[in-house]
């Protein structure tokens, strides 16, 4: 991810950059490997958090002069598509311990076709926002950015969520994270998956419990917010053959999630 972004927003530098492809998407036998689809089809953290930044429009970021020592952050916007687009970025830092977000400020912003801009937290800009957050050092918060359509509002690429210590020494608290499931009610045969968490959770990752389902998430890898709800829909699939009989997940037993600080109580 890193090493993608860092060649998406070399657009905005006379290196002309646009971009990298990674080494492999899928595995052709059982192996633990730096795939992003595991052998059977199931979609790896990995292959979620690729949606996101190959995406046509996109946020990126970074400390400086690194994340173990944050004193600014770089964030840049990276667009792949054929037109101008005019954006507002919204940038806000937001508690480890409570989840409680402050809204640092707004960016108006163009991106050329096929271009990127380029915004720049200063360090005297950075050390304001941290104290406005509640937050003594770069342990007690994160930072997030959102990118809407100028004209018409609306998220138009994924948000960037920039940690701004390593997470051994970030204020994360235990966290309790709980699920529950219903049919979907747009996809045949696939269960809606309800993902909460009692703290701040970055990267939770939900996973199907059935050794013979290799079913795949809408969208899985997300950060959830104290008592925010997250639905993703699941599919079921069946594996290779010779697997055994396909038992598909579809009840909130058949699930687990588990995050950087805790994990839920169904697990296996």
């Amino acid at each position: 991810q890193a090493e993608t972004e860092h060649y998406r927003r070399g657009r905005d530098t006379t290196t002309k950059t646009g971009g990298a492809l990674y080494w492999m998407m899928n595995d052709v036998w059982p192996a633990p490997s730096w795939s992003s689809i595991e052998y059977g089809g199931r979609r790896k953290m990995l292959h979620y958090a690729a949606k996101r930044f190959y995406a046509p429009i996109s946020l990126s970021s970074f400390c400086e002069p690194s994340v173990k020592s944050c004193k600014s952050v770089v964030i840049s916007v990276n667009s792949d598509n054929l037109t101008a687009v005019s954006c507002r970025l919204s940038v806000s830092f937001i508690r480890w311990r409570d989840g409680v977000e402050t809204v640092h400020r707004g960016y108006n912003l163009t991106v050329q076709a096929q271009g990127a801009a380029t915004l720049h937290i200063n360090d005297t800009e950075f050390a304001a926002a941290l104290l406005a957050a509640g937050c003594s050092n770069t342990s007690a918060c994160f930072m997030t950015g959102r990118l809407t359509d100028s004209s018409k509002g609306g998220n138009i690429a994924p948000d960037v969520y920039q940690w701004l210590s390593d997470w051994n020494t970030a204020q994360l608290q235990h966290t309790a994270l709980a699920l529950s499931t219903r049919p979907s009610a747009h996809i045949s045969d696939s269960v809606e998956v309800t993902v909460s968490s009692s703290s701040m959770s970055p990267n939770v990752m939900v996973h199907c419990s059935e050794p013979t389902d290799f079913g795949w998430f809408s969208d899985n890898a997300f950060t959830l917010r104290p008592g925010e709800n997250v639905t993703v829909t699941y599919t079921p699939r069946k594996g290779p053959l010779g697997i055994g009989t396909h038992t598909p997940c579809r009840s909130a037993a058949s699930f687990y999630a588990v995050s950087v600080n805790g994990l839920s109580s169904v697990r296996p």
